[in-house]
């Protein structure tokens, strides 16, 4: 199931702005996905269940079909961990604002949301998450860019380990025998992503490490500086002429917070870098830098 979304990067479907969206989302197939493979390698390896069954049927499980479930979990775990690693990294510098997403005039990420995810819909397995699922499990506002940043690391480690475990596995154990080759050119593509990652994110970390602070505050600092001038400028004017209509009040009054509005989206960053994301290892994965 997941296979179906990992392939829009492929087509590039997606727009940067949607890459949190469709990473946390794969994450959470990718969840499923593991406990359906835990359940049945409980059942395989439950001497008790095989008891009941009778002499005919009362031996072992073979190691291949052990081997195969421990190999196919650990290759799940490693593409949850980058999954997780990836949306993480971006929220981060969503917050940071070296993220810039474009402002879309007739979007609305609602109904985008149903769209991008309304094939799972006919299904009875896994259970659909809502728009609101996703904006109560992403929403990271106690959390600071640098601690996000830093968990985003251990996630990328993490599926480091977990791939170089497989590779280091026999093309027996992995029951990948007639197509060990491409499995393992997988694995080594799926290695250089997180070690680029784990490269550039220690950079984005060392280089920002003192500058990172809460945006909460520097955002409110900026509006309500921006709102105080609004205000004393809208005065000058009223003392200039008190005779104007009130549609051209209104006109005033809703240009103040449309201005106020902007000062909102304008990137808190103190550099002229944005986040930057290049396929060049693997078509699923990209490479996060800051250029």
């Amino acid at each position: 199931m997941e296979d179906i979304l990992f392939l829009g990067f492929e087509l590039d479907l997606y727009g940067t702005h949607e890459y949190v969206m469709i990473y946390w989302y794969i994450d959470y197939l990718l969840g499923v996905h593991y406990q359906h493979l835990e359940r049945i390698h409980m059942h395989v390896t439950d001497n008790r269940n095989l008891k009941k069954q009778g002499n005919l049927r009362s031996a072992p499980p073979p190691t291949s079909a052990v081997s195969l479930l421990i190999s196919q979990q650990m290759m799940i775990i490693a593409k949850q961990d980058i999954c997780r690693g990836i949306h993480r990294t971006v929220s981060a510098l969503r917050k940071t604002g070296h993220s810039i997403f474009p402002h879309l005039e007739f979007d609305d990420e609602s109904t985008r949301f149903w769209h991008r995810f309304r094939m799972y819909r006919t299904l009875g397995s896994p259970t659909i998450l809502s728009y609101k699922d996703f904006k109560d499990m992403t929403q990271f506002d106690n959390i600071t860019a640098l601690d996000l940043l830093n968990v985003s690391l251990q996630n990328f480690q993490s599926a480091r380990s977990s791939i170089e475990r497989l590779l280091a596995m026999k093309s027996s154990e992995l029951r990948m025998d007639f197509c060990h080759v491409d499995f393992t050119k997988e694995l080594q593509a799926m290695l250089r992503v997180c070690i680029a990652n784990i490269v550039s994110l220690h950079k984005i970390i060392e280089e920002y490490k003192p500058k990172f602070e809460p945006n909460t505050v520097q955002e409110n600092e900026i509006v309500t500086t921006n709102h105080k001038q609004q205000k004393q400028k809208q005065r000058q004017k009223n003392k200039k002429s008190l005779t104007s209509s009130s549609a051209s009040s209104s006109s005033s009054i809703s240009s103040s917070s449309s201005s106020i509005q902007t000062q909102k989206l304008i990137p808190l960053r103190k550099d002229n870098k944005v986040a930057n994301f290049e396929f060049k290892y693997h078509p699923w994965y990209p490479v996060i830098t800051l250029k």
